[in-house]
Parts: C-alpha cells; sequence; structure tokens
C-alpha cells in the first residue's frame, strides 16, 4: 500500500497501522527536511576553493596548502527538502470512528476490536501481494470458549456480532479504491472459513457469505445517502 492510497483511506475514516504503534499517524503529502553538514576551505576573498563532507579529510587538504595560499577553514549546514507521500507504517486497519449502536472497543496494544456482545475479537489486515495485483482483505475473528458450540451459536459470535464493522470497513476500502482509480470489477471474491482449535476447517455457507455482501452494500447505500 501506498502513501496517496493511505492517505484516502484515512480520509475515508479508515488508518493503516501496525500492532505496536499507539498514536494515530497522520498520512499525507509532507515536506521532508535533511541536513547536512560540510566542511570548507575558503580562500581570502571567502569563496570556497574546497569543500568535503569529512572533517579530518578537509584538514588535511588544509595542511597541505596554507602555506602556499591564503586560506582559512569554515563549515556549513547545507539543508535539502524533499516532497513525499507519508508511508503506511503496517497493514492493520482502524476505524477513526467505531460504529454507533454496535458495542465494540478497539484495544491500542491488541490491535483487536472486541465486542461487547460476545467474547468474540477481531483482527483486520489489508494486503497487497507483490507478485500480482492482488488486494486481500482479511477479517480474523476468535471465539474462545471452553467447549463444543453449536453451528448457530458460532455464526453468531463469530458472524452476525461482527458483520456490521466487518460490512463498513469493506465499503470504505471498496470505495477508496474508486477514489484512487483502482477497478474493482463486480463483487469482490469472499473466501470464508471456520477453524476450531482442533485445527479442523469448514467452510462458511453461501448464506454467510451473501450476508457480508448484503450488510456491505446497505452501509455502501447509506453512506452514498449522507
Amino acid at each position: 500500500m501506498g502513501g496517496y492510497f493511505a492517505d484516502e483511506l484515512q480520509k475515508a475514516g479508515l488508518t493503516l497501522t501496525d500492532a505496536w504503534t499507539s498514536e494515530r499517524t497522520e498520512y499525507g503529502f509532507k515536506v521532508n527536511k535533511k541536513s547536512r553538514q560540510v566542511f570548507d576551505i575558503v580562500n581570502s576573498r571567502n569563496k570556497v576553493v574546497y569543500s568535503d563532507k569529512y572533517l579530518g579529510r578537509r584538514d588535511e587538504v588544509y595542511e597541505q596548502i596554507r602555506n602556499a595560499w591564503k586560506v582559512s577553514k569554515s563549515s556549513r549546514v547545507l539543508v535539502t527538502e524533499n516532497e513525499m507521500w507519508i508511508k503506511p507504517i503496517g497493514d492493520r486497519l482502524v476505524l477513526d470512528e467505531l460504529p454507533k449502536g454496535v458495542n465494540v472497543t478497539y484495544g491500542m496494544y491488541g490491535r483487536n476490536y472486541a465486542f461487547d456482545d460476545s467474547t468474540s475479537t477481531m483482527k483486520v489486515e489489508l494486503e497487497k501481494s507483490s507478485w500480482n495485483n492482488e488486494i486481500k482483505l482479511t477479517f480474523t475473528i476468535k471465539w474462545a470458549v471452553p467447549r463444543v458450540r453449536d453451528t448457530r451459536t458460532i455464526e453468531l459470535n463469530v458472524v452476525d456480532v461482527p458483520m456490521e464493522t466487518m460490512a463498513i470497513i469493506q465499503s470504505k476500502v471498496e470505495d477508496t479504491f474508486k477514489t484512487v482509480g483502482f477497478t474493482v470489477e463486480g463483487e469482490p471474491e469472499i473466501d470464508c472459513t471456520f477453524e476450531a482449535i482442533t485445527n479442523s476447517k469448514t467452510e462458511c455457507s453461501p448464506e454467510t457469505v451473501g450476508k457480508l455482501r448484503e450488510m456491505k452494500n446497505s452501509k455502501k447505500a447509506t453512506s452514498e445517502e449522507e
């Protein structure tokens, strides 16, 4: 993810961060200043006749010529300015404002959303493939329980409870793609699996995938009306 995308994403209400930084990173087009000291030899008219970034090397040259010419030593600080986008510091996504009416909190250090209506937590990551143009938005939802639960109870805690927050985030990400000129053709592909701590996996039902799409489109429509 580039700095321009991170800035537009932040304007939409999502900030890219990492798992450790506690302060909100402000993205945008910034002026980056760099300064360095140079060591000169100047003549009687104060014109630079030799310059070096190393003090010791300048002094060596000075000792070699000082008896032949009227010279003196001086130094300067050179400042260069470069305009550049602030690069994303990580791939974790944080909503700048948590959705109203949803009992969700965000842990600054755990980098996880926690839902008061459940003991489930959610981590959100946005990653770009290094070898193609594929961009992956990943919601990792965990629900730790002491015993096996039925399918409906599992879906309630890992699908229904976080779904509205997921839909808001997905909608904002897709809108930002369009803002920066990234074409989103049709509906993004959704891969969804339930993984038990026994390491067994079960694919989400088409109904679950449909619920997320329906909720996301609803949030998108609401956003456009506003």
